[in-house]
Order: C-alpha cells, then sequence, then structure tokens
C-alpha cells in the first residue's frame, strides 16, 4: 500500500491538490483493499488488481475527478524518474496477473487477432481507428475479448 500511497501523493503534489483530498483518496482505496484482508498478505498481483479497476475517484474542490488507473497511466506517461519505483511496484502487481510469458509465436492472441475497447472517443480521433491499425498505448489500456463486454 505504501506504493499505492507514494503515486498517489506525487499526483496530488504535481497537480497542486490539498493533501487533505489525497489522504481521503487513500483511505478509501485502503478501505477497498482491505476488503479481502488475506488477498493483500498472499495475493499481491490480485490485491494490485483490485485497485487498478477501483472506481473510486480521487475528488477535490477544483472539479478534479480521476480514478486510480487514470492516475496510475499519467505516471508512466510521465516517466518522471522520482517516482518511478513506487509506480514499478504498482505496474509490476497489475502486470503479474495480465502477462504470460511464453515462447515467441507459441500463441495466436487474442484469437483472430481481435479485441475490443468500449467507451467515448471524441469525433476528431475516430478516423484514427480503423481495421487493421496497430497502435501502442503508453500505459495500461483496458479491453476485452468480446465486443459485448
Amino acid at each position: 500500500m505504501e506504493a499505492v500511497y507514494e503515486v498517489v501523493a506525487a499526483y496530488c503534489k504535481a497537480h497542486d491538490i490539498n493533501y487533505s483530498y489525497c489522504k481521503e483518496f487513500f483511505q478509501r482505496l485502503q478501505n477497498e483493499a482491505f476488503r479481502v484482508k488475506d488477498e493483500l498478505l498472499t495475493e499481491v498481483p490480485a490485491a494490485a488488481q483490485r485497485l487498478w479497476t477501483s472506481p473510486l475517484p480521487l475528488s477535490s474542490m477544483i472539479g478534479h475527478e480521476k480514478e486510480l488507473c487514470n492516475i496510475i497511466n499519467e505516471a508512466i506517461r510521465a516517466d518522471a524518474p522520482g517516482g518511478m519505483r513506487h509506480l514499478a511496484t504498482l505496474v509490476r502487481g497489475i502486470n503479474t496477473l495480465c502477462v504470460i510469458r511464453r515462447p515467441s509465436g507459441a500463441v495466436n492472441f487474442p484469437s483472430n487477432g481481435i479485441c475490443w475497447r468500449g467507451g467515448g472517443l471524441p469525433a476528431e480521433h475516430q478516423t484514427f481507428y480503423v481495421p487493421g491499425k496497430v497502435y501502442r498505448v503508453p500505459g495500461f489500456l483496458a479491453t476485452s475479448f468480446s465486443e459485448d463486454k
């Protein structure tokens, strides 16, 4: 949980968000993480993934609403050396359940080479995304193997 706290604290500092909002957000995340107490002791990757998928927002009086997943992705894109140690701890925990190392060419993943992403997209960016487009995302990107999930 120290890594989560440090990443959130660095984000609040970078955005001039009052420490009280940062502390309150971390407390809510910690309460969510402790819903499954044994998980924090024996299943650290599952706890990291639970926090990553948390819908709880960091809210401030200035209308700033960000979930932990947004904060982590922004930290990855910022690539600030001071926060990398704590960020790497979180990313490693999340990746442990998401990435399986296999011999090269052993698996065609995902099936048919297609994955789906839901959500809104501003009209001016829609022409970028066409069938067959290959691109990299500097951070985590939530996807599904099913169009309807």
